[in-house]
């Protein structure tokens, strides 16, 4: 379904629409048949609510994700860097960013990619001639935490999100946000004044990264003041899920 990087936008949306048409009904069927034994049905986002009831007719509740920020004192120099984090696989579309890479002129600003996954070895291929981009390998949460304190943009360019955890996580280490308006979007993840939501095009992703590194008060602002991490804790769960 998603394999844009070997196949046409035409042959994509065949794709897509062979999909809908194949497992819509028995998704349908299934979520009708369990009706019965569902007290209720909990969705991550807006996005994801309206989703569900918009395809298969279904009330269900929001539940965002449970995060408590903990205040990181110490300041932090960022860098002109704009992180991608993630799975290297179809669904998170990496040719979407390199295409759009390519196209965008921000000579002082450097792409990092950190994640791993089916896709690794043309992440490597692909990469081999670009200028000004790295890519590293698994890293650990905390490692990803701290690659987010030192970049000033982040990028999420996937076709499908539940609750991008990773948004969230971004804005609060400082980070300016570009995103795709992924299937599920929610924009009230967002703050407005520090982000842009872009279509799949390459130049419209392109020109979104051009506007963001080269504006100061959205970038610069995303730095004043302490940054956060993020953390789950069980009890927060427990308390929104009842």
């Amino acid at each position: 379904r998603y394999r844009l990087y070997q196949e046409s936008w035409f042959s994509y949306m065949l794709k897509k629409l062979l999909t809908i048409v194949k497992y819509r009904p028995r998704a349908l069927w299934f979520l009708k048949s369990s009706r019965r034994y569902v007290q209720k049905y909990i969705t991550l986002s807006k996005g994801a609510y309206w989703e569900l009831k918009k395809y298969f007719g279904l009330e269900s509740a929001v539940c965002y994700n449970a995060i408590d920020f903990i205040e990181i004192s110490e300041p932090v120099k960022k860098d002109n860097v704009i992180l991608w984090a993630g799975r290297f696989c179809e669904e998170k579309n990496l040719p979407l960013l390199l295409d759009a890479w390519d196209e965008a002129n921000v000579l002082d600003w450097r792409l990092h990619i950190i994640g791993d996954g089916s896709m690794r070895k043309w992440l490597e291929n692909r990469t081999k001639t670009m200028s000004r981009i790295d890519v590293s390998g698994l890293c650990s949460h905390e490692d990803v935490l701290e690659q987010m304190k030192r970049s000033k943009i982040f990028v999420l360019t996937s076709f499908y999100e539940g609750f991008p955890t990773v948004i969230t996580e971004a804005s609060n280490m400082g980070n300016a946000i570009i995103t795709v308006r992924y299937d599920g979007f929610s924009d009230e993840l967002l703050k407005p004044e520090n982000s842009i939501c872009t279509g799949y095009s390459k130049q419209e992703l392109a020109a979104a990264i051009q506007a963001m590194a080269g504006s100061e008060e959205s970038v610069y602002s995303m730095g004043e003041g302490p940054c956060h991490q993020s953390t789950f804790p069980e009890e927060r769960m427990r308390e929104l899920l009842g």
